[in-house]
């Protein structure tokens, strides 16, 4: 059965074929204009013509025969049925070629619409950075990488070269070697005496704790971080297994409908192309005689 919308009344189970239905139309229309001729060329008088004085006449306008003068209405009947029978079966052959028209430009959109399926191809997520790892993390996973963040920056801002902790300890250390340093000349000169509270064990040992202790703050921001990269790179390369297997599937299911939608459409087609032109009660006795004087047999 034919699925799109059509005008049903055409066609039957018993009716006749396009080309059957078109070939009885140009017979009618033969008819009709034999009979458009007639009336065209009609007189309801005669004329004669002659010379004055002359007894010899010539007829150049011939009246209707009183046979064909009774015929009339019986013809402007005909003509009407004739009209009728082509206007019939014409609109019928349009119709017929509209809904194969409508069938061939149907295309696999059409289809899902008609059927109500939907079939939306996957739509790759974003990539996955740093910054969506950062906003994934829980409250403590949060305070743990800022701490940590925190701690080595303070710490790397003390005990790096050329920080204070560390720009002090090597002045400490280089006066340690060298206590008493004389600045001038003469009576001039100033003496200057440098004495330690701390040995210079005592400062390494402060300088390598507080070293170890920002390295280990360092190793926990780096974990942290090594943790974050390896996130973001399992989160994408899962994202595009996912984005493949989706792709995969949705395409699978493209061609499966395609074909089905083929299937359906060619059925459509050849369901159009078998349509029988029905011939109302009315124009049956016409068929019958067209048929006669065509030879085509009802099919």
């Amino acid at each position: 059965m034919i699925e799109i919308p059509f005008e049903k009344a055409f066609f039957g189970e018993k009716g006749i074929t396009s080309t059957s239905a078109n070939f009885l139309a140009n017979i009618a229309k033969e008819k009709l204009n034999d009979s458009q001729k007639f009336l065209e060329n009609i007189s309801f008088y005669n004329t004669d013509v002659s010379y004055i004085g002359s007894a010899s006449k010539s007829r150049v306008r011939k009246s209707v025969s009183k046979t064909d003068f009774q015929s009339i209405k019986k013809r402007v009947h005909a003509m009407c049925v004739y009209n009728s029978f082509i206007a019939w079966v014409r609109e019928a052959i349009k119709e017929k070629e509209r809904i194969l028209t409508a069938l061939k430009n149907y295309d696999f959109y059409d289809y899902l619409a008609m059927n109500n399926i939907k079939l939306e191809r996957p739509v790759r997520k974003s990539e996955y950075d740093s910054e969506d790892a950062l906003r994934d993390m829980s409250v403590g996973q949060r305070f743990l990488y800022l701490n940590a963040e925190a701690y080595a920056s303070t710490y790397g801002q003390i005990i790096h070269p050329n920080k204070p902790l560390s720009k002090a300890r090597q002045v400490a250390t280089e006066l340690l070697n060298n206590p008493i340093q004389v600045v001038g000349e003469g009576r001039d000169a100033l003496v200057y005496e440098n004495s330690f509270d701390f040995s210079s064990g005592e400062l390494d040992q402060l300088f390598f704790e507080l070293q170890d202790t920002y390295r280990g703050y360092e190793k926990t921001l780096n974990n942290i971080k090594y943790s974050v990269k390896e996130r973001v790179f399992n989160t994408n390369a899962q994202r595009m297994a996912d984005y493949k297997n989706a792709v995969e599937a949705y395409e699978s299911k493209r061609d499966a409908l395609n074909a089905e939608f083929i299937q359906w459409r060619d059925g459509q087609i050849n369901e159009a192309h078998a349509l029988k032109i029905v011939i109302p009660d009315n124009l049956k006795d016409v068929f019958e005689k067209l048929n006669k004087m065509g030879k085509v047999e009802k099919a």
